[in-house]
Parts: structure tokens; sequence; C-alpha cells
């Protein structure tokens, strides 16, 4: 992968002066901005008008950066290497490199806490972002099932209270609700066998409680284990006429009352080749969710496929148990109220519009798509971050908060943010390998300068001073006690969402 050279010149030489200057550096910047390799000159190179002459710049020793290779050495930093070799898709990783520079995201560290865990290797999100190399992760890492919240394995019965964001889904009184769901539609390496992928998507939907809640009366309600309706159709399709009707078909069958909220579909083709639908109601599913439950579904059929009674990975913390906490935490962010009551109070809610007064319906949305060149590219995400030391998201922000402002003429424009929502928040809680939608929005009011190098700045601050990412928002909107939610009900909404 990519790394970060520092070009020094130095004023006298000492022995370690690579590590100090690292250590100096961490104290202001994250991890994945302090330099991995270190070459000293005599001289900056400078072009004929005086700047820096990146050209003239002596290429990184190839040879160097190999022995600046540290292969990991003690058990935990082998296993940690392995993992994120498997969830960033890369080659040998060293223990100095850093997981954000070789390609990490926030989504991706729960991967990584997730495969931690099943190796008995205890690690938190947050602690990963602290400890940005496997080198540092694994001294502080614990070892052993004594540091997992003990959970209990038993399926989850009974009502579960509703996340924020499904309270937010049943308040927009959609004409068909069923029909809210996520998708895909994957092409195997081999020929699947019917029988052992029912096996499989049973394991599933036994294994992760949320798959088996039911909606009715703005209430949610854990099903029993055996789902009302089979999981897995069969179909024969001999064109693409017929591969539509089926998907569609398969779409519309989820009941929100009754159940499931699950539905796969595997699709012989013509030419003998197959297809599997994935249909999940968005109300129990999320991108993480996704990611565990491809892997569980793999390794369930391969168990299935020779003959065993599939088992998964042991349950992280309930979908519902998570409700609870976030019904209990309400009551204690009283001091965020005010800080939210100020990003909306005044705020810009309207935007120009072509039609003023029309119906705002999906099927009037349009799609627009831009591609930024390689070298724009290389510029957006590697230039401009390390020369504002600040993140990529926080350039887009900038951008379109600029352009916005430009657009309607105030000063600040109202965004809707979205994180995933799994924070780090209760210390018995873990969630790496949970199951649900757990999405957290939250309204940011961002108020650009006028020349783009102080919007950068401002941007980024006012980013930063969004308590505990955002989640509170959605807690005291809808779990808060009536004058938090009434308040906050009460206040602008974002127009323009960026995710």
């Amino acid at each position: 992968g990519k790394q970060l050279v520092g070009y020094v010149v130095l004023a006298s030489e000492a022995a370690d002066w690579q590590a100090q200057l690292a250590e100096h550096l961490r104290r202001g910047l994250p991890d994945y901005m302090v330099p991995n390799q270190w070459l000293a000159l005599d001289g900056l190179p400078l072009s004929p008008n005086g700047k820096l002459d990146r050209k003239a710049l002596p290429r990184p020793d190839q040879t160097a950066k190999a022995r600046d290779y540290q292969a990991p050495a003690t058990p935990t930093e082998i296993a940690l290497a392995e993992i994120w070799q498997a969830v960033l898709g890369a080659g040998p990783v060293g223990v100095t490199e850093n997981f954000f520079a070789l390609g990490g995201d926030s989504i991706m560290s729960i991967q990584v806490v997730s495969r931690a865990r099943q190796a008995g290797i205890h690690i938190t999100p947050k602690a990963l972002f602290q400890h940005q190399t496997v080198q540092r992760l694994a001294a502080v890492a614990q070892l052993g099932e004594a540091v997992v919240p003990r959970i209990d394995q038993g399926p989850v019965t009974g009502s579960a209270p509703l996340l924020p964001f499904q309270q937010w889904f049943f308040a927009q009184r959609m004409s068909e609700p069923q029909h809210w769901n996520q998708s895909l539609l994957l092409r195997g390496t081999e020929t699947v066998d019917a029988a052992a992928l029912e096996q499989a998507l049973l394991a599933l939907y036994a294994q992760h409680d949320a798959l088996r809640l039911r909606f009715a009366d703005g209430s949610a309600e854990h099903g029993p284990l055996q789902p009302a309706q089979p999981l897995l159709w069969r179909a024969a399709l001999r064109s693409a006429e017929e591969i539509e009707a089926t998907c569609e078909e398969a779409q519309r069958s989820l009941d929100l009352a009754q159940g499931p909220l699950l539905r796969a579909v595997l699709i012989e083709l013509a030419d003998g080749g197959q297809r599997l639908l994935l249909v999940i109601h968005h109300l129990v599913v999320d991108g993480v969710s996704w990611r565990v439950l491809l892997e569980d579904l793999h390794d369930a059929y391969r168990q299935a496929l020779a003959g065993s009674t599939p088992k998964l990975p042991a349950k992280t913390s309930a979908f519902k148990a998570w409700g609870e906490r976030l019904q209990q935490h309400a009551a204690s962010l009283g001091n965020e109220l005010a800080y939210w009551q100020g990003q909306l109070a005044g705020a810009p809610q309207g935007l120009p519009e072509a039609e003023p007064g029309a119906s705002l319906q999906n099927r009037h949305r349009q799609s627009v798509q831009a591609r930024l060149g390689a070298e724009l590219t290389r510029r957006l995400l590697q230039q401009a971050p390390a020369a504002y030391r600040t993140q990529v998201n926080d350039l887009l922000l900038t951008a379109l908060a600029r352009v916005v402002c430009r657009w309607s003429g105030a000063d600040s424009a109202l965004v809707e943010l979205e994180g995933h929502g799994r924070e780090d928040l209760f210390d018995d809680i873990d969630l790496s390998r949970t199951v649900g939608w757990f999405t957290s929005a939250y309204p940011v009011r961002l108020t650009p300068a006028a020349e783009l190098g102080a919007s950068i700045r401002q941007v980024k601050e006012q980013l930063r001073g969004v308590p505990h990412k955002g989640i509170g928002f959605g807690v005291l909107r809808y779990l808060g006690d009536e004058a938090a939610r009434t308040c906050l009900a009460e206040l602008p909404v974002p127009r323009i969402t960026f995710n």
C-alpha cells in the first residue's frame, strides 16, 4: 500500500531522531498523518520561484521500505495482522503499518473487532482508532473469554423497543411500508445445493434475532424460531422479464406484521447458471449487518453441504438490549439538548424550488453521477487531507456547504449526516456481530467562510464539535422525555442528506 514519507533537514542529528519526531507529531496529528518513512536531506529542493520542487525530491528507497517492514512476532500480533489482511484485502501487514493508511474505515474497524473477538482477542473500535497499528493495538488488547461481556446465547423473545430510525420510518406513513427493503443479487462460483442453502438460511434466521422481528401498531415483537412461510423460493426462469417479475414479487412478499422479513430466491437460468436473490426489510438490516450475514450464510452453507448442523459464531449483544439501554441513556442527555437547539434554531430550512408547493415523491427523483480523474482523486484523498490536517468527508462537506450557500443565498447550510450508530456507549454492550438497523442520523449546520482554506478549517471544527458522533440527537428526538421530543420536533429539518 501507499506510505507517507517525511523529508527532513536536520539542524543536528540525534541517534533516534525518527522516533522522536514521530512521537512529537502524534501529539497533534492522527496516526495516519505521521510518516511511515523518513529521509534526511541537506536541503529541500526549490523551484525557480522559491517553492518546494516536489518532483526533485528523492524517491523513497524501496529496499529501505522493505527493511522498515516489521513482521508480527507475538501470537496476538500474528492474529491481528491476519485479520487486517482479510478485512482490508491487503498483502502482508507489518506491525507498524497504519490501519487507516491501508484503506481501513469505521465500518471495517467493526469487522476487525468482530473477527478479533472470535479469535479470543478483545478490542473495541475506540481502541483501534487510538492505536492504529498492529503493534500498538496488540499491546492494549485483552485475551480470553473472561473479558468479553456475558451474553445470553439463547433466542431473544418478547417485545423490543423501536430505535430512533425505526420510529422515524413509521412516522413517514408510507403507502407500502412492507416494500422498503435492501437486496442483493448474487452469482455463485459453483452450483448451489438448494437443501443446504435452505438449512443455512434457517440457521441465520434462528441466530440473528432481529430477523425474527415483527412490527404492528408501532411496536416490535420477536417471532418464533420457525418462520411462518418458507424463507427460500426456487424459480426456473428463462428471460430477463421473468427474472425482474420474480424479484419484484419477492420484494413485495415481506410481511411486517406476520413475518418473515427475509426472503431468498434461488433462480435457475436457462443456460444452467444460477442467481441468488436476498431481500431483507430495512427495518432489520444495515450495511454492517449485511457483512455479518453474508459471512455467516457462507459458513453455514459450507457446514450444511458437508452434512453438519450449521454452528455460527457466538452472539453479540441483542438488538433488544441495545434499544433498552438507549432508552435509559436518553435521561442522561439533557445537557446535549441545548447543543441541538443551537444547531437548529433559525437555521435555513428551505431551498430554491423550480415549482414551489409541488409534491415531493420518490418517483420524481433523479440520479446524477460525476467521476473525478486520477489526479484529482489523488489530491482529494491524499494531498488535501494532509495539507489541512483533516479528513476527506470534511472536504466534501465544505464543498457542499459552499455550493448550497451560493445557490440559496444563505450564510449556512443545514445538512443531515448518517453514521453506523454502533457507538461505544456502554462497556457491557458489544454490537460487532449484531444484526439490525442501527443507523443514526443527525443535523449539522455548516457555515463556510468566504475563503476556501478558512472554510475547510471552519467546517472541520463545526463537525468536530458534534457530541458523540451525533447519536444523541436521535435518542433525544425519539426516546427522550416529552419536552425533549416536542422541542426537537418543532425545529427545522434538513432537506439535504450526506451519506
